[in-house]
């Protein structure tokens, strides 16, 4: 379906996805890095002005409006792949984050089930495990979307609402998905990840 290696990289809030992609970006020059929210960002008519806004936005929704924005979100950043002409894509989280989520603020499984369906499998999955404190303790700032949609995110309310979302990991995980522990140094996870990105790409 697509000309281009679909990487995921995936994982909790806070376990360094954004830093092993862009590591990934100049390690593959002819890479490329989507992310869920890249479709609004490219929109000339922008909905939202910044992460801010859209954070906002996602706290106002219900369970289950909220998960069909995100799918769509999702979906639209994912024409990118088709328009692309890199060797290797890599997906930021991709659906999986998202919907550990959604299924810890309380969209039903079987819901989560079906939409499942409209995501194609990715070539690759590196999925980076972190302890929840450890994420907590990486972040500078904390939306209210990754805490559990409360007025004041913080680091108590983050570890309490990722502890939740670590529960629901199981309902996506593969065998073939590639675990690495995010408690080691940026050098160990760049060096494993491309260890494993060479061997796809063979």
């Amino acid at each position: 379906m697509y000309n281009s290696k679909i990487v995921c990289i995936t994982g909790p809030d806070g376990s360094g996805k954004s830093t092993l992609i862009n590591q990934l970006l100049h390690q593959y020059p002819n890479s490329k890095k989507i992310g869920i929210w890249d479709a609004f960002a490219l929109n000339k008519n922008k909905i939202f002005i910044n992460k801010s806004s859209i954070d906002d936005y996602l706290c106002g929704l219900s369970s289950i409006a909220r998960t069909f924005f995100l799918t769509h979100a999702l979906l639209e950043s994912m024409k990118n792949i088709a328009k692309s002409e890199s060797s290797i894509v890599f997906f930021d989280s991709y659906f999986y984050k998202y919907y550990s989520s959604e299924l810890a603020l309380g969209t039903p499984l079987h819901i989560i089930k079906s939409l499942e369906q409209y995501f194609v499998k990715p070539d690759l999955v590196i999925s980076l495990n972190c302890k929840v404190e450890t994420c907590a303790s990486r972040k500078n700032t904390f939306t209210r979307y990754e805490c559990g949609l409360i007025d004041q995110p913080n680091e108590h309310t983050f570890i309490n609402f990722q502890n939740k979302c670590s529960q629901n990991w199981i309902h996506f995980q593969q065998e073939n998905w590639i675990h690495v522990n995010a408690e080691n140094t940026p050098e160990y996870l760049l060096k494993t990840t491309i260890k494993n990105i060479n061997i796809l790409c063979k």
